[in-house]
């Protein structure tokens, strides 16, 4: 898995929650994305339920050799698309950093599978600037990208 990350900057996909595991905490995580937030993403400090799942020994096995034990989680919330909606290639700024540090843990809760996960731009970590950045330079809409 190290070698995966090093070489293409993500790993994966690793089976952690069972369906009924999944089926039990998405009803609790749209509950809490209905509530009115200062930032899009601070349900990671907001809500007992990001935690717990944010510390399952099963993720932690699977963070710790990458990160260490100075686990800090930062952002969390939940993505709900509609079937055929395509989710531009982004990288989300606060995994930015050219230093590295940092991990982005992406669970699958209801209706996913490899066709309708996250995308990666293999090696793109090494880009030294983000996906924002390069089509910045080149005069490109940040929102207006796609893989095809």
């Amino acid at each position: 898995m190290i070698d995966d990350i090093e070489r293409d900057g993500f790993a994966g996909p690793f089976p952690v929650l069972s369906r009924k595991e999944r089926g039990r905490l998405l009803p609790r995580l749209i509950k809490e994305r209905q509530k009115k937030k200062v930032w899009s993403k601070a349900s990671a400090v907001a809500n007992h339920h990001y935690y717990k799942i944010a510390s399952d020994p099963r993720i932690l096995e699977l963070v710790r050799p990458i990160l260490g034990e100075d686990i800090i989680l930062w952002a969390a919330h939940v993505v709900v698309r509609r079937p055929d909606t395509e989710h531009p290639f982004h990288c989300d700024v606060e995994s930015s950093s050219a230093d590295g540090g940092f991990l982005t843990v992406w669970l699958g809760l209801e209706n996913t599978n490899f066709a309708s996960g996250l995308k990666f731009v293999r090696g793109s970590h090494r880009y030294g600037a983000t996906v924002q950045e390069i089509k910045a330079r080149l005069g490109m809409n940040a929102t207006e990208n796609s893989d095809t």
